[in-house]
């Protein structure tokens, strides 16, 4: 019954090991833009790009691609998971931020830099099995 409980608040189907441990991978598929001045999205990739992450939301933290070191996770809600978010405190606005839906499994990176250029990779995420994060050295 867990198992369907944490499955249903990520809003993925999740093997019942992952679900129960609150530990899983992300296989993401996603897409390149650029946009200036929000007016034109233009693609840079013509393929997808696969990326993937480990997460592990009992203790906050996750690696992305080769995991070679964990990060804290920035945000859980029951909606989504922020790895990360930042802002810049000049004028300029700049402002980065990673995020998946645990209802949709829908990813977005978005930076914003120079006050009107944004780089945004869109797509969507699915879970599997965690594989676990790197050996600690110390």
């Amino acid at each position: 019954m867990r198992a369907l409980v944490v499955a249903a608040l990520l809003g993925i189907s999740a093997p019942a090991n992952a679900a129960q441990s609150n530990a899983f991978d992300l296989n993401c598929k996603i897409t390149r833009m650029t946009a200036v001045d929000g007016i034109k999205m233009t693609q840079l990739l013509n393929e997808p790009l696969d990326t993937s992450f480990r997460v592990d939301l009992a203790a906050g933290r996750y690696c992305s691609g080769g995991c070679k070191e964990t990060k804290p996770i920035y945000r859980v809600t029951d909606a989504d998971i922020v790895f990360d978010f930042l802002q810049t405190p000049d004028d300029k606005g700049s402002e980065r931020i990673e995020k998946v839906s645990r209802e949709s499994g829908s990813y977005l990176s978005q930076l914003w830099y120079d006050g009107r250029t944004s780089l945004i990779s869109m797509g969507s995420c699915t879970p599997s099995t965690f594989s676990g994060f790197p050996k600690r050295k110390f």
